[in-house]
């Protein structure tokens, strides 16, 4: 396949067929503190643009930091007090919660209903044994049912994309140097700004423009 056969390379593809196609390639190591900024889907846009695996339109998309992000705060508590969970701010937020009855659900694919105060310290637990499993043993890709997903923006900058928000964390609050990613979503503008050759063979293209991402600084 070349990127100039027929119509381009981004009319043709979608999200989860690219990284089907391309699974080695589109699968990355970086340097996980370089990952600042997430992309957030904006609940109005069309059905069949989610599903695009070349972003057109950025003002669709909300962009939020991911410091800020629920799952960034909630690991970062859990390490930081991690010889006294009930230290946590977030753990009397949740528990003031739960004691209101306002029980509710937590935690992504792993899901944790939150309806005591045993099921919170299970909760916030769990998370404190997988960061010190990766302390100790290091990161490892298997851990989660998902791939850690990634977007690369219209001005080349790495950003949080799908699954994979409490791994990211754990990787930033344990100073993690390097993880794998999958790069889920280029934006259309950046893709077409880096293949200039439509003869180029498009795993050779998606090679060459992704392993630009591949370094260590936290410049995207």
């Amino acid at each position: 396949m070349r990127i100039g056969s027929g119509r381009r390379l981004e009319s043709l593809l979608e999200y989860p067929a690219m990284t089907c196609y391309f699974p080695e390639t589109t699968l990355i190591e970086v340097n996980p503190g370089m990952i600042r900024r997430r992309l957030v889907k904006a609940g109005d846009l069309p059905r069949n643009r989610r599903k695009k695996f070349f972003l057109r339109d950025e003002d669709h998309w909300d962009v939020a930091e991911f410091s800020e992000s629920y799952q960034y705060r909630l690991i970062k508590e859990i390490w930081h007090h991690r010889d006294d969970l009930g230290a946590a701010p977030l753990y009397q937020s949740l528990l003031e919660d739960i004691q209101r009855g306002d029980g509710f659900q937590r935690g992504g694919r792993q899901r944790f209903a939150l309806t005591d105060e045993a099921a919170l310290i299970h909760y916030m637990t769990t998370y404190l044994d997988i960061m010190r499993d990766i302390a100790e043993n290091g990161y490892r890709a298997d851990a989660g049912p998902d791939e850690l997903g990634v977007a690369i923006a219209g001005d080349g900058e790495l950003m949080k994309y799908s699954s994979g928000k409490h791994r990211l964390a754990m990787a930033q609050v344990l100073g993690i140097p390097r993880i794998p990613v999958r790069i889920c979503r280029i934006h259309q503008g950046w893709w077409r700004t880096h293949t200039p050759d439509p003869s180029e063979p498009v795993p050779q293209a998606l090679a060459r423009v992704l392993a630009g991402h591949s370094g260590d600084t936290t410049d995207a």
